[in-house]
């Protein structure tokens, strides 16, 4: 994705897919990794993607960026 670009992934849009997925593969195991700067904003707060019977790993929190300093 690249926001320069306008290409942009909210959490209620991604929990929207899996939810559809989830719908339509009864008993489909979700894994989510995101490696991205504040993609814990993916699992925090309202529009969060976490809820039972998923994985999700993320590489930094809501807040800070995901690369060495």
């Amino acid at each position: 994705l690249d926001i320069l670009n306008g290409q942009l992934l909210t959490p209620d849009e991604l929990d929207g897919w899996l939810d559809e997925l989830e719908a339509a593969v009864p008993n489909v195991r979700i894994n989510v990794v995101i490696e991205a700067c504040q993609s814990g904003s993916f699992i925090a707060g309202p529009g969060s993607i976490s809820k039972a019977g998923r994985i999700v790993i993320t590489s930094s929190d809501a807040v800070n960026d995901a690369k060495a300093s």
